[in-house]
């Protein structure tokens, strides 16, 4: 409602939460979505966004500052929510909106085209890597590392094959 306005003395946050957003393939994820936000700034009145992964421990990831905040058309905003989504089961947004003051009222939240956006997994990705690598081996051993990205439950099993090819 774009004609709307939030009210005063709110003295307790109010959110609009997601339901749980299941995050277990994914990695790099995003937030992004079009807000129409109009907010005075701390400590007057506050807007957030934040993440949870249980419903009970929500971090920030947005604030309003201590200025206003006057989108005077849909914004396109994105927030990295890598640190506490990435193969996460389940993942919950919030925004909020409060505490206010008495004195003067805004627009306030407005949102639209929600998405989250994150590179699809397997069960284990490997990063592998030759020490001191050149375009051609000069003997048939070469050091590999082994390193797991993401989350899996399962054993790993790496095959090598040598080539004696130039």
């Amino acid at each position: 409602n774009l004609a709307g306005n939030y009210a005063n003395n709110i003295s307790a946050p109010q959110y609009l939460t997601t339901p749980a957003i299941d995050c277990t393939r994914f990695r790099n994820v995003q937030l992004q979505f079009a807000r129409w936000l109009v907010v005075e700034g701390t400590p007057y009145d506050y807007a957030s966004i934040q993440v949870s992964r249980d419903r009970q421990n929500w971090v920030n990831v947005w604030t309003n500052s201590n200025s206003y905040v006057y989108d005077w058309s849909w914004t396109t905003v994105s927030y990295d929510l890598g640190a506490i989504a990435d193969g996460a089961p389940a993942v919950y947004i919030r925004w909020g909106m409060g505490p206010t003051d008495s004195a003067g009222v805004y627009g306030g939240w407005n949102i639209d085209d929600v998405t989250l956006t994150g590179e699809y997994t397997t069960n284990a990705i490997f990063r592998l890597a030759a020490a001191g690598y050149s375009v051609r081996e000069p003997t048939n051993e070469v050091c590999v590392e082994v390193g797991r990205l993401g989350l899996t439950n399962t054993a790993a099993e790496i095959v090598f094959a040598t080539s004696n090819q130039t």
